[in-house]
């Protein structure tokens, strides 16, 4: 999110369109974010 600019709801929303990358198990409960550096949300 600090990356991007863009809040919580609002990637979710992105990734449930297929419009951000989908999250990637970090193990545990962690969560990441696949390839953010090749993609580039315009809104």
């Amino acid at each position: 999110m600090h990356l991007c600019g863009l809040s919580r709801s609002t990637i979710y929303d992105l990734i449930s369109r297929e419009a951000f990358p989908k999250q990637i198990s970090l193990g545990g409960k962690k969560r990441g974010v696949g390839a953010v550096g090749n993609h580039r949300v315009d809104g």
